[in-house]
Protein backbone atom coordinates (compact mmCIF):
# COMPACT_ATOMS: atom_id res chain seq x y z
CA UNK A 1 0.00 0.00 0.00
CA UNK A 2 1.30 3.50 -1.03
CA UNK A 3 0.17 6.78 0.67
CA UNK A 4 -0.23 9.81 -0.99
CA UNK A 5 -0.18 13.17 0.25
CA UNK A 6 -1.09 17.01 -1.78
CA UNK A 7 1.18 19.19 0.11
CA UNK A 8 1.62 21.79 -3.07
CA UNK A 9 -1.21 24.56 -4.06
CA UNK A 10 -3.75 23.13 -6.69
CA UNK A 11 -4.99 19.69 -7.56
CA UNK A 12 -3.01 16.11 -8.31
CA UNK A 13 -4.52 14.02 -11.24
CA UNK A 14 -3.05 10.10 -10.78
CA UNK A 15 -2.54 8.59 -14.54
CA UNK A 16 -2.09 5.48 -15.43
CA UNK A 17 0.99 4.30 -16.75
CA UNK A 18 1.00 1.94 -20.07
CA UNK A 19 -0.68 -1.65 -19.09
CA UNK A 20 -1.67 -0.39 -15.60
CA UNK A 21 -5.31 -0.09 -14.50
CA UNK A 22 -6.55 2.37 -12.06
CA UNK A 23 -9.87 2.39 -10.25
CA UNK A 24 -11.15 5.18 -7.98
CA UNK A 25 -10.99 8.55 -7.42
CA UNK A 26 -7.96 9.80 -9.09
CA UNK A 27 -7.77 13.51 -8.22
CA UNK A 28 -5.95 14.54 -4.47
CA UNK A 29 -6.96 18.23 -3.69
CA UNK A 30 -4.01 19.77 -1.44
CA UNK A 31 -3.73 18.62 1.99
CA UNK A 32 -5.74 15.88 0.72
CA UNK A 33 -4.45 12.09 1.09
CA UNK A 34 -5.12 8.76 -0.66
CA UNK A 35 -4.38 5.13 -0.21
CA UNK A 36 -2.64 3.12 -3.34
CA UNK A 37 -3.08 -0.64 -3.08
CA UNK A 38 -2.20 -3.08 -5.27
CA UNK A 39 -4.78 -5.62 -6.14
CA UNK A 40 -3.02 -7.30 -9.00
CA UNK A 41 0.00 -7.59 -11.07
CA UNK A 42 -1.07 -4.67 -12.84
CA UNK A 43 -3.84 -3.13 -11.28
CA UNK A 44 -3.99 -0.70 -8.21
CA UNK A 45 -7.44 1.04 -6.32
CA UNK A 46 -7.32 4.21 -4.50
CA UNK A 47 -9.25 4.95 -1.72
CA UNK A 48 -9.81 6.98 0.96
CA UNK A 49 -9.62 10.53 -0.32
CA UNK A 50 -9.93 12.82 1.98
CA UNK A 51 -11.63 16.17 2.26
CA UNK A 52 -9.93 19.01 0.98
CA UNK A 53 -8.83 22.64 2.15
CA UNK A 54 -8.72 25.54 0.86
CA UNK A 55 -6.34 28.64 1.85
CA UNK A 56 -8.58 31.38 3.06
CA UNK A 57 -6.00 34.19 4.25
CA UNK A 58 -2.16 33.82 5.43
CA UNK A 59 -1.04 36.54 7.99
CA UNK A 60 2.61 37.73 9.44
CA UNK A 61 2.29 37.98 13.94
CA UNK A 62 3.42 41.17 14.56
CA UNK A 63 2.01 43.38 16.74
CA UNK A 64 -0.72 43.66 19.60
CA UNK A 65 -3.11 41.63 17.45
CA UNK A 66 -3.76 40.17 14.40
CA UNK A 67 -7.55 39.08 12.53
CA UNK A 68 -8.96 37.09 10.23
CA UNK A 69 -11.93 39.13 9.00
CA UNK A 70 -14.34 38.91 6.54
CA UNK A 71 -14.23 35.01 6.59
CA UNK A 72 -16.35 33.03 3.73
CA UNK A 73 -19.76 31.56 5.18
CA UNK A 74 -19.19 29.05 2.28
CA UNK A 75 -16.70 26.77 4.96
CA UNK A 76 -18.62 24.89 7.12
CA UNK A 77 -15.24 24.38 9.06
CA UNK A 78 -11.97 25.93 9.85
CA UNK A 79 -8.51 25.50 10.46
CA UNK A 80 -5.65 27.45 11.48
CA UNK A 81 -2.06 26.61 11.31
CA UNK A 82 0.28 28.82 13.42
CA UNK A 83 4.22 27.99 12.98
CA UNK A 84 6.85 29.61 15.19
CA UNK A 85 4.36 31.95 16.88
CA UNK A 86 6.47 34.68 19.42
CA UNK A 87 5.32 37.58 21.47
CA UNK A 88 8.00 40.13 22.86
CA UNK A 89 7.38 38.59 26.27
CA UNK A 90 7.22 34.82 25.55
CA UNK A 91 3.64 34.78 26.54
CA UNK A 92 0.31 32.75 25.55
CA UNK A 93 -1.24 33.37 22.09
CA UNK A 94 -5.03 33.31 22.03
CA UNK A 95 -7.94 33.09 20.30
CA UNK A 96 -10.79 34.88 20.04
CA UNK A 97 -14.04 34.77 17.17
CA UNK A 98 -17.11 36.36 16.42
CA UNK A 99 -19.33 37.14 19.45
CA UNK A 100 -17.47 34.92 21.87
CA UNK A 101 -17.66 36.38 25.27
CA UNK A 102 -17.16 32.83 27.06
CA UNK A 103 -15.07 29.62 26.65
CA UNK A 104 -15.55 26.73 28.32
CA UNK A 105 -12.76 24.32 28.37
CA UNK A 106 -11.00 20.88 28.98
CA UNK A 107 -7.13 20.91 28.86
CA UNK A 108 -4.75 18.06 28.37
CA UNK A 109 -1.20 19.69 29.04
CA UNK A 110 2.66 18.40 30.09
CA UNK A 111 5.28 21.07 30.72
CA UNK A 112 8.40 20.26 32.10
CA UNK A 113 8.82 19.73 35.95
CA UNK A 114 4.65 19.61 36.16
CA UNK A 115 2.84 16.26 35.64
CA UNK A 116 0.44 15.77 32.72
CA UNK A 117 -2.80 17.60 34.12
CA UNK A 118 -6.44 18.16 33.25
CA UNK A 119 -7.78 20.95 34.06
CA UNK A 120 -11.10 22.54 33.40
CA UNK A 121 -11.30 26.44 33.06
CA UNK A 122 -14.10 29.33 31.85
CA UNK A 123 -12.30 32.07 30.19
CA UNK A 124 -13.26 34.64 28.00
CA UNK A 125 -10.38 33.92 25.55
CA UNK A 126 -8.81 31.03 24.55
CA UNK A 127 -5.07 29.69 24.75
CA UNK A 128 -3.41 28.13 22.02
CA UNK A 129 -0.98 26.94 24.33
CA UNK A 130 -0.12 24.75 26.81
CA UNK A 131 0.11 27.46 29.66
CA UNK A 132 2.02 30.05 30.93
CA UNK A 133 5.20 30.94 28.77
CA UNK A 134 5.53 29.31 25.46
CA UNK A 135 7.78 30.61 22.82
CA UNK A 136 11.12 31.03 23.98
CA UNK A 137 13.69 29.59 21.09
CA UNK A 138 11.17 28.07 18.19
CA UNK A 139 7.79 29.58 19.16
CA UNK A 140 4.67 27.91 19.32
CA UNK A 141 3.48 25.29 16.79
CA UNK A 142 -0.56 24.93 16.54
CA UNK A 143 -3.40 23.58 14.71
CA UNK A 144 -6.94 24.63 15.94
CA UNK A 145 -9.83 23.01 14.18
CA UNK A 146 -13.23 24.95 14.63
CA UNK A 147 -16.49 23.20 13.46
CA UNK A 148 -19.87 24.36 12.39
CA UNK A 149 -18.27 27.43 11.94
CA UNK A 150 -20.88 28.69 9.35
CA UNK A 151 -23.96 27.55 11.04
CA UNK A 152 -25.73 30.14 12.94
CA UNK A 153 -27.98 27.40 15.20
CA UNK A 154 -25.27 25.95 16.21
CA UNK A 155 -22.72 25.98 19.41
CA UNK A 156 -18.85 26.39 18.52
CA UNK A 157 -16.91 23.69 19.34
CA UNK A 158 -12.59 23.90 18.74
CA UNK A 159 -9.88 21.49 19.42
CA UNK A 160 -6.42 22.37 19.48
CA UNK A 161 -2.93 20.60 19.31
CA UNK A 162 -0.07 22.77 20.34
CA UNK A 163 3.43 22.20 21.22
CA UNK A 164 6.64 24.55 21.65
CA UNK A 165 9.00 25.43 25.01
CA UNK A 166 8.46 26.03 28.12
CA UNK A 167 10.26 28.65 29.63
CA UNK A 168 13.42 27.88 27.08
CA UNK A 169 13.99 24.69 29.61
CA UNK A 170 12.15 22.02 27.43
CA UNK A 171 9.10 21.07 25.47
CA UNK A 172 5.45 21.49 26.07
CA UNK A 173 2.29 20.29 24.56
CA UNK A 174 -1.37 20.28 25.26
CA UNK A 175 -4.40 18.99 23.72
CA UNK A 176 -7.13 21.25 24.25
CA UNK A 177 -10.89 21.49 23.18
CA UNK A 178 -13.15 24.20 23.73
CA UNK A 179 -17.28 25.09 23.75
CA UNK A 180 -18.59 28.27 23.76
CA UNK A 181 -22.28 29.21 23.84
CA UNK A 182 -21.64 31.25 20.87
CA UNK A 183 -24.58 30.53 17.71
CA UNK A 184 -23.43 33.44 15.45
CA UNK A 185 -21.87 32.45 12.00
CA UNK A 186 -18.20 33.45 12.69
CA UNK A 187 -16.70 35.87 10.22
CA UNK A 188 -14.25 36.92 12.28
CA UNK A 189 -10.86 35.57 14.23
CA UNK A 190 -8.78 37.21 16.12
CA UNK A 191 -5.10 35.81 18.09
CA UNK A 192 -3.51 38.09 20.51
CA UNK A 193 -0.59 37.53 23.06
CA UNK A 194 -1.38 37.65 26.51
CA UNK A 195 1.27 40.28 27.11
CA UNK A 196 3.99 41.78 24.78
CA UNK A 197 3.34 42.45 21.09
CA UNK A 198 3.94 39.71 18.29
CA UNK A 199 7.19 39.20 16.79
CA UNK A 200 7.41 36.35 14.99
CA UNK A 201 5.05 33.81 13.25
CA UNK A 202 2.96 33.04 10.79
CA UNK A 203 -0.82 32.15 10.71
CA UNK A 204 -2.64 30.47 8.52
CA UNK A 205 -6.72 30.44 7.93
CA UNK A 206 -8.25 27.07 6.04
CA UNK A 207 -11.67 26.70 5.56
CA UNK A 208 -13.29 22.98 4.06
CA UNK A 209 -16.77 21.93 3.75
Amino acid sequence: VLRLVNLGAGVVTLTAGAGVTLSGTVTVPQYGSVEIMRTASNAWTISGTSASRTLIATASLSGASVSFTSIPSTYRNLRIYILNGRSSSNAEIRLTWTGSTNFRMIQMRYVPGVATDVRGLNDSVANLSAGGVTAAGTGLQAIADIYEANNSSSRKIMSVHAAGEWEGVGSSGATNAYCTDVTAAIATITLTPSAGSFNQGTAYLYGSD
